[in-house]
């Protein structure tokens, strides 16, 4: 068996966000954003990082409020192989985004094409919307957490024995309490949209090192890359080039060479990595 480099998990960018234990060994990918950690793996070959990178993502995220799912944003972030005006949607975009954020961008290839700067900054923004969609997630859920358990806690200070009150103190607070309860029940919607894997696979694969290797814990993306033409080397392991990968389209460049290895994360358990 290989023992890879760089274990990186898939498609999920945030530990708490992983479907049970972290797979041991592997890290978790650092998009420009996250504090710089033993856990995560920042790519050197980043276009934008730390400030710079917080400020494209939130950028990008008031350009999405247009839409009625974060996801349908990535729609813009395609390779040009669309309409004309999408490709020129897609380019004053990525052209206005770097105005805010670093600077005035290259400029465009001279076949009208982007270049292969250009296209890891496009790479890099759907990583970023990735990691964005993953934060209102978590922010959602804590704060799902704080509504309980402030009603849990109310409810507690609120209740007990009933000698010696007046009814009508009585029949206030059993309202109060009931209140409560039925609030505490209530959920903050969290956005269920899936995060689109294949999107986000085609741009890891423009910042992760040749032999890295993917854990992933859902067997679907297993299961659509075996369909894609990827070798399979022994069960639950898998690689290819990024050529075979179902939306190298996106974001295409000389990276799509590289081989990379992808594994399912109950065969990596155990396993140091």
């Amino acid at each position: 068996m290989s023992n890879p480099s760089l274990v990186l998990h898939f498609p999920t960018m945030h530990p708490e966000l992983w479907p049970g234990d972290s797979v041991p060994g592997a890290r978790f990918l650092d998009p420009g954003m996250a504090d710089e950690s033993l856990e995560c793996y920042r790519p050197p070959n980043l276009p934008l990082t730390g400030a710079a990178a917080s400020r494209a993502l939130k950028e990008f995220m008031g350009f999405g409020s247009n839409f009625k799912r974060p996801s349908d944003l990535a729609f813009y972030l395609a390779s040009p192989d669309k309409p004309a005006v999408r490709v020129e949607t897609t380019r004053q975009l990525t052209r206005e985004i770097l105005q805010r954020t670093a600077g005035e961008p290259a400029p465009p290839a001279p076949d009208g094409e982007p270049s292969d700067h250009q296209t890891l900054i496009r790479a890099q923004l759907a990583l970023l919307l990735a990691y964005g969609q993953e934060i209102n997630r978590l922010e959602t859920r804590s704060l799902q957490r704080k509504v309980a358990e402030g009603f849990s806690g109310f409810d507690l200070g609120l209740s007990g024995p009933d000698e010696g009150r007046e009814d009508s103190e009585d029949a206030l607070e059993r309202t109060v309490v009931a209140t409560g309860k039925t609030l505490s029940n209530l959920t903050i919607e969290e956005d269920e949209t899936p995060t689109d894997w294949a999107a986000v696979l085609s741009a890891v694969w423009a910042f992760a090192p040749a032999g890295t290797q993917l854990a992933a814990a859902d067997e679907e993306i297993f299961r659509e890359l075996v369909d894609a033409g990827f070798e399979q080397i022994e069960p639950g392991r898998i690689r290819g080039a990024g050529s075979l990968a179902p939306k190298a389209k996106y974001f295409p460049g000389p990276w799509l060479d590289k081989i990379l290895e992808i594994v399912l994360a109950d065969a990596k358990k155990g396993e140091s990595g």
